[in-house]
């Protein structure tokens, strides 16, 4: 009796003994062959990510071995995907209070807490990939951004995203950083070369901010001003606002042009804009369509 109840006991030790080994196992080729899921469809990498948290919110003692393996984060009780990617836009980073900006202590602060939370910065390609569908990126994703092409905001900040081996997006605004000047002169906005050694260092994209695009011009007879992008401008030689037609096609222009100075003066692709005063149209003075 003993002899068989201890047989059928050893057996369950067995089955349970690769059945967690099995589990393990493809828990570990999954963490560790992340991309190789890219390919897989969507419906099965997110049920796959569903199974492991649910396993960490029961207690199930696998979860302790998925946190194990997990290399991103500490606090990590298990793998998720990212389903949104959020995105963090500063401008400078002064070291004392302007009334406007993150002053680089707090701005340290925000970081290192980001980075004792598990969260990874993405490059702009991967940010792209993710939201046509190309790629799974983890939960505690985010993508942090530039705006102005500002020297406060590249020199202050760039040591931290080496110790932090973070990546960051910085957006020009190339009528300031590759217009023809002195370079002495340009003492606020970085300069090609400065841009030059920025994407050397692979800690950073460069993209466009526009080239007038954040600049205010008159929108009336009075001379009342407007943002550039979401107003029709007001034409002193004609006497007159411009037409729809004018407007859409000096808009294209500065899309253009802007890529095409950051494209030859830094032989880099340009396919991403942000747009100035995060305004695109709803803010118009005078014109009601320039969010179309």
């Amino acid at each position: 009796m003993h002899i068989v109840t201890y047989h059928h006991l050893y057996r369950k030790i067995l089955v349970m003994s690769l059945l967690f080994f099995m589990f393990g196992f493809g828990l570990y080729f999954y963490l560790s062959h992340e991309d190789f899921f890219v390919h897989l469809p969507k419906t099965v990498v997110y049920s796959y990510g569903t199974m492991i948290n649910l396993a960490a919110e029961q207690g199930n003692p696998l979860s302790g071995f998925a946190s194990m393996l997990s290399l991103k984060s500490n606090n990590d009780s298990a793998r998720a995907f990212a389903t949104s990617v959020p995105v963090l836009v500063y401008h400078g980073i002064p070291r004392q209070l302007d009334g406007s900006n993150v002053v680089l202590d707090d701005f340290i602060e925000q970081l290192f807490a980001l980075k004792k939370a598990g969260y990874e910065t993405v490059t702009l390609e991967e940010f792209s990939q993710f939201l046509r569908g190309e790629r799974v990126l983890s939960e505690r994703s985010f993508l942090l951004t530039f705006d102005d092409g500002r020297k406060d905001s590249y020199y202050p900040v760039d040591p931290v995203l080496q110790q932090l081996d973070y990546h960051a997006v910085m957006f020009v605004i190339t009528n300031h950083s590759l217009r023809q000047q002195d370079s002495k002169e340009n003492t606020f906005y970085l300069d090609a070369r400065e841009l030059r050694r920025m994407l050397k260092s692979g800690r950073w994209d460069v993209q466009s901010h526009g080239h007038l695009a954040h600049f205010f011009f008159p929108v009336s007879s009075d001379g009342e001003k407007g943002h550039y992008l979401s107003n029709r401008l007001w034409l002193p030689s004609a006497q007159r606002i411009e037409t729809s037609e004018e407007f859409r096609s000096r808009i294209l222009h500065d899309f253009q042009l802007s890529q095409q100075l950051l494209e030859e003066e830094l032989d880099i692709r340009v396919n991403s804009f942000a747009v100035p005063f995060s305004d695109f149209g709803q803010n118009s003075l005078n014109y009601l369509n320039a969010s179309e």
